[in-house]
């Protein structure tokens, strides 16, 4: 049997060049798996929380050498010499060594570091592509709806498939200083494209496009935290649709709804006649937390007044199975954001997942704005069969490699 021989940790940077934690994890067979997790620059209040050091002499306080110990010097002996296949033995040893209700011990970068690392261990033990790996743990992973009963998927709810990307186009809010937007995301999902790699085609050449525009007319060429343009000139979100469509047009897409449109609010306040206007005039698709995130009857009644769009649940319920609960028995959505660092573990992450598609919910795994080169998202994505995947606009390493991945993945669907 191959079981768990070592797990260090050390600090590495994320793509906003500030520490994240990496595991490296060693086989008794020899081989080494690495994992490495994103960090969010906005964050919803219930998600659990990442641990940073707070020494302001490094990093500005946001050095993770903290994190590290507690995986070199308390983690990694509870877990050494276990079987890597027993994800839910490994992800209760955290949560018992953690015993807070929000990571608020040891941080859910350092839990989940450490959970993803064993997974992808295991998938190399089973030789098993990560995302059928994480499948298998999907459906077997136990979980129970809000009223503490069993859940059984079967059918397609418990397939693997390949999600639809959202690209991410033009940044305002939080993750963009330079602009007065204060919408978060401007994205568009190219659903009437058929294989993954032209999906990603169509994605690239629009925010190529939108690139030039933004230039031309406001000399602006700037960039948000998620990758995306940041122009400084815009303020107005039915101006930044109206430029996204020109790009989308001259780039050949626009006929047949082949690109459909999204947006994250990220709570913003927001006129409700914006929504009127631009669902009237362009093809939206979702709309990411449209209110705060503990407005209920906003939500509520935005689900049921637009029947046909997905009502997205991101900060509202923070990947936490409590608050997924409540948008159930309130019928505030009918689609969720799956963040597995929201969670901390793996199983927790998988629990979710299976808890909203039992309710007919659509699942949308996200990345973060602080992200990695390390593609689990992709993985989890297809294992969960997502409906959609967020990895942000298609510039820089830690997200072209997301997407690189996917075409890797799409490869077993589609030949």
């Amino acid at each position: 049997m191959v079981l768990i021989d070592s797990i260090v940790a050390r600090q590495i940077l994320n793509g906003q060049g500030e520490p994240t934690v990496e595991t490296i994890l060693k086989l008794s067979s020899g081989e080494e798996l690495r994992a490495s997790v994103p960090s969010g620059r906005t964050k919803s209040s219930y998600e659990a929380i990442e641990l940073y050091d707070k020494d302001f002499a490094k990093y500005f306080g946001r050095s993770v050498e903290h994190a590290v110990e507690s995986i070199n010097n308390i983690i990694a002996p509870r877990i050494k010499r276990l079987d890597p296949t027993e994800q839910s033995k490994v992800d209760q040893i955290l949560l018992e060594l953690d015993g807070t209700p929000n990571k608020a011990h040891l941080g859910s970068n350092v839990t989940l570091a450490v959970s993803v690392v064993v997974a992808r261990a295991a998938a190399k033990v089973k030789d098993k592509p990560f995302y059928s790996y994480i499948n298998e743990l999907f459906i077997k992973t136990k979980a129970k709806n809000q009223y503490d009963e069993d859940i059984n998927l079967t059918g397609d709810a418990i397939k693997p498939q390949l999600p639809i990307p959202g690209f991410s186009l033009i940044n305002g809010g939080s993750h963009a200083s330079s602009t007065d937007l204060t919408i978060q995301e401007f994205l568009v999902f190219p659903v009437g494209v058929d294989k993954m790699a032209d999906k990603i085609r169509a994605g690239v050449e629009i925010l190529n496009t939108l690139k030039k525009l933004c230039r031309d007319t406001f000399n602006s060429g700037e960039l948000g935290d998620e990758g995306a343009l940041a122009p400084p000139r815009i303020a107005d979100p039915m101006q930044a649709m109206e430029i996204i469509s020109q790009a989308v047009k001259k780039s050949g897409y626009d006929r047949n709804n082949r690109v459909v449109y999204g947006f994250d609010i990220a709570g913003a306040e927001i006129p409700a006649e914006f929504y009127s206007r631009v669902f009237s005039m362009y093809p939206v698709l979702t709309v990411e937390d449209p209110y705060k995130e503990d407005d209920w009857d906003k939500f509520t009644k935005m689900h049921k007044t637009y029947p046909d769009l997905f009502v997205t649940g991101d900060d509202l319920t923070a990947t936490q199975l409590k608050r997924l609960y409540t948008a159930i028995k309130s019928e505030a959505i009918d689609s969720v954001m799956v963040k597995p660092n929201q969670a901390g573990t793996l199983t927790e992450t998988l629990q979710f997942a299976k808890v909203a598609k039992d309710a007919g919910m659509a699942l949308y795994a996200a990345h973060r704005s602080g992200e990695t080169s390390d593609t689990f998202i992709v993985d989890l994505a297809v294992g969960i069969g997502a409906k959609f995947l967020k990895a942000g606009a298609p510039f820089g390493g830690e997200r072209v490699a997301k997407y690189n991945h996917l075409m890797d993945v799409a490869v077993y669907f589609e030949s």
